[in-house]
């Protein structure tokens, strides 16, 4: 799966380059041509493509070591647990659903032996 990820990040900067590419030199003749309109759009959807590069360009954020403690500090009082997984997904942005779901569901096991 993570090569998949890898590859449609690499496919997405690459084409988003060639589209940046295209469009500088079509904004180049518009603005020669006057066509300002046009060469106007050129600029939003080159500035539109950097936004996107550079997302996808981003570091993405390593998960934190969680305890169960620390999970039940985060999730206490969340009586649902996809809320209890959100809450802590926002708590910890490196966090996979996967991972996530499976602390809370190992915590509120925990909370139910004891």
């Amino acid at each position: 799966m993570h090569v998949l990820k890898r590859l449609g990040s690499s496919l997405t900067v690459i084409g988003s380059l060639v589209l940046m590419i295209c469009v500088a030199l079509l904004s180049v003749s518009w603005a020669n041509d006057g066509r300002w309109g046009w060469f106007a759009l050129g600029m939003v959807i080159i500035a539109v493509n950097l936004v996107l590069v550079a997302t996808e360009l981003r570091p993405k954020p390593k998960p934190l070591p969680w305890t169960m403690s620390e999970v039940h500090e985060v999730t206490d009082g969340i009586d649902n647990e996809v809320n209890a997984i959100r809450k802590l997904r926002r708590a910890d942005r490196g966090l996979s659903l996967e991972k996530a779901a499976k602390l809370v569901r190992q915590a509120r096991s925990e909370g139910t032996e004891g």
